[in-house]
């Protein structure tokens, strides 16, 4: 892979800096709830593909339906589309 990527990080992550040590309390919670929430978010992960697996449809079907489902997510929010990274 570095062949094609080369030796340097694929994506910069610029510096990150606390400017007052009472910062870190909101980060503290905001990791805390993560937490918490993680379990919950993995469950209705596992739901909605059960929920998908009952439909009676060939899995390209289901492959086209979500591209348009998303496709039309792009249309109001094109934050959708890619990794999150680009500009």
């Amino acid at each position: 892979m570095q062949a094609f990527l080369g030796r340097d990080p694929l994506y910069k992550i610029p510096p990150f800096q606390l400017n007052r040590n009472w910062e870190i309390g909101p980060y503290l919670l905001l990791g805390l709830g993560a937490g918490l929430l993680a379990p919950w978010f993995i469950r209705l992960l596992r739901t909605t593909e059960e929920w998908a697996g009952r439909i009676a449809a060939p899995v390209y079907v289901k492959m086209c339906v979500g591209g348009l489902i998303v496709g039309a997510l792009a249309i109001l929010h094109p934050e959708v589309c890619g990794n999150g990274y680009s500009r």
